[in-house]
């Protein structure tokens, strides 16, 4: 008793907590059963004395027999044993655990190929002590030698085969086989065949090197095929025979198959309810003919009332007014009660954003059997949100080396922050204002590595030298329309490889969704780029960036995107993403250089039957840009440039393009200058192919093809130029998305102009998916 109190850290005179007394025995029971005392229980009698100013507690503590569990003859896996038989899981060694534990251990190997698997158990116990004994003998390997299908006579066989799995040369199983009669069937009723049956039979032959081998058939009862002859419509007045067959995809000549019959019901019924008919009922009343061939299919139809709407209520709004939620709603007063409005107003409310919670009732008038007054109601969520995170970055980046100021790549860990406070509901109305920050601490142009006293002036050692500011004003349905504004203030430092830049700029944003997957926007930028650190030698810059280290940009773009990537944009398994871009800038607008890009994209996601969740992944970019004829007269000179500045032309290479590359070291000869930096280009195309392959919980692994190359002009693209890579990864799926760890393996190194042979691999380090 003692050692009870102690372990339950119990003692006379303490204050009595009885739920926290309960979690302290449920502690101890468990820890029984750790040392095998599976079926060990506590539990306490309580009872209040001196009128429930004490109480007198009475601890029960019965851990039974110490149970010892030993497996003889085939081996199972430690995860096989507790799945199997599960005593430590059940805190139980009654007959009926042990007797599922012994069909499942059967099970088990049956499923996996073995003939006459056996599993026996034996209890036994002495001296406090349950020992239960498993003898496991999965018996002989059984191979199926032949699979057919038989009684066909309506579908080929070269039809009905793929669809059986049970092959020659693979393990038999039982469950497997069931599976492709299961498939068949099916297969038939889909054709019209109500009453087909499909029956598995497994003939045993001669055992061979220790195996044994069996022929499944399956074999195949057809039936009578039944196909529509008619559809017709009974009880309706409300709707047109016309507008409902247009509803159903039943129809005469058709196979009668009825899951497809049941799934026109819905849609009749659908049809009601979007016309306000909420008590509608569909029952389906097919008719065969002789045999059972043909079958006359008509729907009964009771339509019952059709409800109108009378007042749209609001409930709840304490901030949010009333006529930016009525401006969602799609019911409205004297209109029938519509589902499908209903559906719509509640997604269009929720998609605001301003709501936790929003809930759509319906309030009977009295004396007024058909007519409804909607209540919406509506949880506000708070106006203010702050949000903030941090995270690492590790990848190859250039540097300028201490010995001549080539290129060299050195692997960088860079720590990342963000905050960001958002205000949502301005004013009552669907507007929002979001201040973003963000900073990264990473090496400033020189090597982190080298000494400080060999380092030019300015460079060299971690500093803040990554940052973004940008506040954010953003108004849904402007003026009325479904076109969302957004109007954008940044400051932001950038790193690239060759050289860092200031930006200070403002844009105005249009956007317009078109049904669910389409979203088309207009932009009008205005932003102000200084270029600094730079990392080339000054004569190897191109012209325009010599001539315009500092360089005002006026532009207007415009780009297209559609998106079906399911189930959301981080992880697709399904669905693609289609964009276009193309921006114009134009010293007729403020811009102090002018130019013409345009930017292509198309990534597609297919979830593969085998390996069971891998993902294929495939990924196109082509970018091609051009600048207008700029005369500048400098020290004299007259200089006409066609060029466009440093910022806006097209790199590749690195975590999001072809990771054999360090980032932006990707480019033809052209586009490299002496030193090895990268001038960047005005054409781009980049291809990638991925497989995600998830490994176990969140942990996967990928292994991926890029190709791509920067081009000095449009008309230097040449796909026989591009260059690949191919490598591997991680992937761990975490809160704020995924980590991923990439190595890249590139195919064919060549010498850079400065001498060197490129390295032959480049590691990541980032947040998200590639693409």
């Amino acid at each position: 008793v003692p050692a009870l109190l102690s372990a339950l850290d119990l003692r006379v005179g303490d204050d009595y907590d009885g739920v926290e007394l309960d979690q302290r025995l449920a502690r101890y029971a468990d820890a029984l059963r750790a040392g095998g005392y599976y079926e060990a229980r506590a539990a306490q009698f309580a009872r209040f004395v001196d009128g429930d100013a004490a109480v007198n507690v009475m601890l029960s503590v019965e851990p039974g027999p110490r149970v010892e569990i030993e497996f003889q003859g085939d081996p199972l896996s430690a995860n096989e044993r507790n799945s199997l038989v599960p005593i430590a899981r059940e805190h139980s060694v009654d007959e009926d655990l042990l007797e599922d534990s012994k069909f499942g251990i059967e099970r088990h190997f049956r499923e996996r190929g073995f003939c006459n698997p056996r599993a026996d158990y034996q209890r036994a116990e002495s001296e406090g002590v349950l020992r239960i004994t498993f003898t496991v003998a999965r018996g002989p390997q059984c191979l199926v030698e032949q699979a057919e299908v038989a009684g066909n006579e309506s579908i080929p066989t070269a039809e009905l085969m793929p669809l059986v799995l049970t092959r020659a040369g693979l393990a038999f199983s039982d469950s497997t086989v069931g599976a492709d009669a299961t498939r068949i069937q099916g297969y038939y009723r889909q054709r019209g065949f109500a009453g087909v049956k499909v029956t598995s039979q497994v003939e045993r032959r001669e055992p061979k090197a220790g195996s044994e081998f069996v022929r499944v058939r399956l074999v195949i009862a057809e039936g009578v095929r039944s196909v529509v002859q008619s559809v017709a419509f009974e009880g309706n007045t409300a709707v047109t025979a016309d507008m409902l067959r247009k509803s159903v995809i039943s129809e005469p000549g058709q196979p009668y198959f009825e899951p497809q019959i049941s799934s026109d019901a819905e849609s009749i019924a659908l049809v009601y309810l979007n016309r306000g008919y909420p008590e509608v009922t569909v029952q389906p009343l097919p008719k065969g003919i002789g045999d059972g061939s043909k079958v006359e299919l008509s729907f009964g139809i009771h339509e019952g009332p059709q409800i109108l709407i009378d007042h749209v209520l609001i409930v709840g709004n304490q901030r949010t007014s009333r006529e930016t939620i009525l401006r969602e709603v799609q019911l409205k007063s004297g209109q029938p009660l519509s589902q499908q409005q209903e559906d719509e107003t509640r997604s269009r409310l929720t998609a605001l954003g301003l709501f936790r919670r929003v809930d759509i009732s319906y309030l009977q008038l009295p004396g007024e059997q058909n007519q409804r007054d909607v209540v919406i109601t509506v949880d506000e969520a708070p106006v203010t949100t702050i949000a903030y995170g941090g995270g690492l970055e590790g990848g190859k980046r250039l540097v300028r080396s201490s010995e001549g100021g080539e290129a060299v790549e050195e692997f960088q860990v860079a720590p990342r922050g963000f905050f960001q406070v958002n205000r949502r509901n301005l004013f009552g109305k669907d507007r929002s204002l979001s201040l973003f920050a963000s900073v990264s601490f990473r090496p400033k142009g020189a090597s982190a590595s080298q000494d400080p006293a060999e380092q030019p002036s300015g460079e060299g050692g971690y500093g803040f030298n990554e940052y973004l500011t940008r506040l954010t004003f953003g108004e849904r349905r402007i003026f009325g329309t479904e076109t969302d504004a957004t109007f954008t203030a940044a400051v932001e430092q950038g790193v690239r490889s060759s050289f860092d830049f200031n930006r200070r700029g403002a844009s105005a944003i249009i956007t317009r969704r078109i049904g669910r997957t389409m979203i088309v926007s207009g932009l009008y930028a205005l932003d102000h780029t200084q270029l600094v650190n730079i990392k080339a030698n000054f004569a190897a810059q191109p012209e325009i960036d010599r001539l315009f280290p500092q360089v005002r940009l006026s532009s207007v773009s415009s780009s297209v995107l559609r998106d079906t990537r399911l189930p959301d944009s981080l992880e697709p398994d399904s669905g693609s993403l289609i964009g276009a871009d193309v921006e114009l800038a134009a010293r007729g607008i403020g811009s102090q250089v002018g130019f013409f890009k345009t930017f292509l994209q198309g990534f597609t996601y297919q979830r593969l039957p085998r390996p069971t969740s891998t993902v294929l992944a495939l990924g196109a970019r082509v970018g091609l840009a051009g600048g207008f004829p700029r005369t500048v007269t400098r020290d004299g000179q007259t200089i006409v440039v066609e060029d466009i500045p440093a910022s806006e032309r097209f790199y590749a290479g690195g975590d999001t393009t072809v990771r054999g590359f360090t980032l932006d070291r990707l480019g033809t000869p052209d586009t490299i200058d002496q030193d090895g930096f990268p001038r960047g280009g005005h054409g781009l195309v980049v291809l990638n192919a991925e497989l995600r392959i998830p490994v176990r919980g969140g942990l996967g692994a990928v292994a991926f093809v890029d190709g791509g190359n920067v081009f000095s002009t449009v008309d230097e693209i040449d796909f026989s130029e591009l260059r690949g890579a191919v490598g591997f990864g991680l992937r761990y799926r975490s809160p704020v998305g995924p980590i991923r760890v990439d190595l890249g393996f590139k195919l064919d190194r060549r010498t850079l102009a400065n001498g060197q042979l490129e390295r032959p691999t480049a590691l990541h380090i980032s947040l998200g998916q590639a693409f």
